[in-house]
This record gives structure tokens, sequence and C-alpha cells, in this order.
């Protein structure tokens, strides 16, 4: 999802869940890939880009 600032800054939030197994997950824009840590079954893995 794009989140936007109250001063028209826009950066891509990325979440995902897996109930059973370990996994994690990525955020890009403007050629800026950020990925988030592993984690455990059962926890939000979240990765987000800097404001642009």
């Amino acid at each position: 999802m794009v989140q936007w600032s109250i001063w028209g800054q826009a950066r891509q939030k990325s979440e995902y869940d897996h109930n059973k197994k370990q996994h994690r997950t990525t955020s890009m824009m403007n050629s800026k890939s950020i990925r988030s840590d592993w984690k455990n079954p059962k926890i939000t893995a979240t990765a987000k880009t800097p404001w642009y």
C-alpha cells in the first residue's frame, strides 16, 4: 500500500502474515527496495521504504 504524509510525501508499506511458516516481505518505491527481517509464524512482517 502507498502511505501519504500530510506534507504530500509518499512511501510504500508492505505487510505479510503466515500462520505456519517463517516469512518476510519486501517494499519497493523509486528503485529503493526494503526487505523485512524473517518473522516467526503468526507475527506480521512489515517493510517500509523511506518517504519521498
